[in-house]
């Protein structure tokens, strides 16, 4: 489940059909997340852990789901697929703070942001990382290519470091 491997795939691999492959896994999810209750910090922990670390990085990822007609929200433009956006809170370590609740594929970075606990916990921080995805956010950003223009070499410099 942690490799984001869609059904159809499983199914292969299993040599059987999507439809059984999507039972065991609504069989599995809910004791996966038992199991995995006491490891994953709640948005008032990760907010003191976000305090006490002072900087913070942030991304957000798809994880993929089985496209659907009906559900046409589920349709990342970014990736050409179907999916639910998260956002992901690390400190400069690369250890995971937070992952907030899933929302719909097709919103970005900047809007799942805004719909989660996400912007909070990174708030209690003194900053934040993220990448260009986060631009407007007063979060730290790599600059982007001016249209038709170049980057000063300063600049360069920065978006590598």
């Amino acid at each position: 489940m942690r490799q984001n491997i869609i059904q159809e795939v499983w199914a292969e691999i299993f040599d059987t059909s999507q439809s059984v492959i999507s039972q065991i896994v609504g069989k599995f999810t809910p004791l996966v997340e038992a199991a995995t209750a006491e490891d994953r910090p709640a948005a008032e922990e990760a907010k003191e852990a976000a305090a006490y670390e002072q900087t913070v990085l942030v991304d957000g990822f798809l994880a993929p789901t089985r496209s659907w007609r009906d559900t046409p929200e589920l349709w990342s433009g970014k990736h050409k697929t179907t999916g639910f956006n998260g956002q992901a809170v690390a400190n400069l370590r690369g250890d995971l703070l937070f992952v907030s609740e899933p929302v719909t594929g097709h919103n970005h970075d900047m809007t799942a942001l805004a719909e989660t606990e996400t912007a909070d916990i990174i708030a209690a921080a003194s900053s934040g990382i993220g990448d260009k995805g986060y631009q407007g956010s007063g979060f730290i950003t790599p600059f982007k290519k001016p249209r038709g223009g170049k980057l000063l070499d300063w600049q360069k410099e920065f978006n590598t470091q």
